[in-house]
Protein backbone atom coordinates (compact mmCIF):
# COMPACT_ATOMS: atom_id res chain seq x y z
CA UNK A 1 0.00 0.00 0.00
CA UNK A 2 1.00 3.77 0.53
CA UNK A 3 3.03 3.01 3.70
CA UNK A 4 4.76 0.69 1.73
CA UNK A 5 5.46 2.44 -1.29
CA UNK A 6 6.48 5.96 0.89
CA UNK A 7 8.98 3.91 3.02
CA UNK A 8 10.71 2.30 -0.12
CA UNK A 9 10.79 5.79 -2.09
CA UNK A 10 12.41 6.85 1.71
CA UNK A 11 15.16 3.77 1.86
CA UNK A 12 16.16 4.33 -1.69
CA UNK A 13 16.81 8.36 -1.04
CA UNK A 14 18.67 7.13 1.67
CA UNK A 15 20.64 4.60 -0.46
CA UNK A 16 21.39 8.00 -2.84
CA UNK A 17 22.79 9.96 -0.24
CA UNK A 18 24.65 6.77 1.21
CA UNK A 19 26.36 6.67 -1.84
CA UNK A 20 27.06 10.69 -2.37
CA UNK A 21 28.25 10.53 0.72
CA UNK A 22 30.61 7.09 0.63
CA UNK A 23 28.92 5.60 3.53
CA UNK A 24 28.03 1.91 3.09
CA UNK A 25 24.95 1.42 4.45
CA UNK A 26 24.08 -1.50 6.00
CA UNK A 27 20.05 -3.33 6.12
CA UNK A 28 19.15 -5.55 8.85
CA UNK A 29 15.31 -7.23 8.62
CA UNK A 30 14.34 -6.63 12.64
CA UNK A 31 13.12 -8.96 14.78
CA UNK A 32 9.29 -9.71 14.72
CA UNK A 33 7.35 -11.46 17.54
CA UNK A 34 6.40 -14.96 16.27
CA UNK A 35 3.19 -14.88 18.14
CA UNK A 36 1.65 -11.62 16.71
CA UNK A 37 2.32 -12.12 12.68
CA UNK A 38 2.51 -9.02 10.81
CA UNK A 39 1.95 -10.67 7.41
CA UNK A 40 -1.65 -11.18 6.62
CA UNK A 41 -0.63 -14.26 3.80
CA UNK A 42 2.27 -15.86 2.48
CA UNK A 43 2.05 -14.12 -0.68
CA UNK A 44 2.22 -10.38 1.55
CA UNK A 45 5.38 -12.43 3.24
CA UNK A 46 7.11 -12.88 0.07
CA UNK A 47 6.20 -9.71 -1.56
CA UNK A 48 7.93 -7.66 1.90
CA UNK A 49 11.11 -10.33 1.16
CA UNK A 50 10.96 -9.59 -2.31
CA UNK A 51 11.40 -5.97 -1.70
CA UNK A 52 14.13 -6.35 0.52
CA UNK A 53 16.43 -8.34 -1.77
CA UNK A 54 16.05 -6.10 -4.18
CA UNK A 55 16.64 -3.02 -2.17
CA UNK A 56 19.22 -4.49 -0.69
CA UNK A 57 20.81 -5.46 -3.49
CA UNK A 58 20.75 -2.01 -5.13
CA UNK A 59 21.58 0.25 -2.12
CA UNK A 60 23.19 -2.39 0.51
CA UNK A 61 26.56 -3.36 0.78
CA UNK A 62 25.38 -6.14 2.79
CA UNK A 63 22.03 -7.30 4.96
CA UNK A 64 21.25 -9.23 7.82
CA UNK A 65 18.37 -11.06 8.85
CA UNK A 66 16.81 -10.87 12.47
CA UNK A 67 13.36 -11.53 11.65
CA UNK A 68 13.18 -15.05 14.04
CA UNK A 69 16.11 -14.06 16.08
CA UNK A 70 13.57 -13.37 19.68
CA UNK A 71 11.34 -15.91 20.37
CA UNK A 72 7.73 -15.01 21.54
CA UNK A 73 8.16 -15.46 25.34
CA UNK A 74 10.50 -12.30 25.15
CA UNK A 75 8.15 -9.86 24.12
CA UNK A 76 5.56 -7.86 25.48
CA UNK A 77 1.89 -7.71 25.78
CA UNK A 78 0.19 -5.29 24.49
CA UNK A 79 -3.40 -5.23 25.63
CA UNK A 80 -4.47 -8.02 25.40
CA UNK A 81 -2.68 -10.04 23.63
CA UNK A 82 1.38 -10.62 21.92
CA UNK A 83 3.00 -6.88 21.57
CA UNK A 84 4.01 -6.92 17.97
CA UNK A 85 7.06 -4.50 17.77
CA UNK A 86 7.79 -4.06 21.68
CA UNK A 87 10.37 -6.25 23.35
CA UNK A 88 12.21 -6.74 27.36
CA UNK A 89 15.44 -5.84 28.40
CA UNK A 90 16.51 -9.73 28.09
CA UNK A 91 15.83 -9.82 24.26
CA UNK A 92 17.58 -6.09 23.58
CA UNK A 93 20.40 -7.83 25.11
CA UNK A 94 19.92 -10.88 22.41
CA UNK A 95 19.72 -8.59 19.82
CA UNK A 96 22.79 -6.34 20.72
CA UNK A 97 24.76 -9.88 20.80
CA UNK A 98 23.52 -10.53 18.03
CA UNK A 99 24.54 -7.87 15.86
CA UNK A 100 27.69 -7.35 17.62
CA UNK A 101 28.40 -11.58 16.19
CA UNK A 102 27.14 -11.20 12.98
CA UNK A 103 29.08 -7.71 12.29
CA UNK A 104 26.45 -5.44 12.06
CA UNK A 105 28.16 -3.31 14.81
CA UNK A 106 31.48 -3.33 17.09
CA UNK A 107 31.70 -3.83 20.24
CA UNK A 108 33.29 -0.74 22.19
CA UNK A 109 37.19 -0.98 23.06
Amino acid sequence: GGALMSNVASLMRIGELCKEAGIRLVFFNAPQNPDAPLYRTAADRQQYLGILTRLSRELASTWFDFESSIPGSMWGVWIDGPDPIHFGRAAHRRLANLMFESGVISRPN
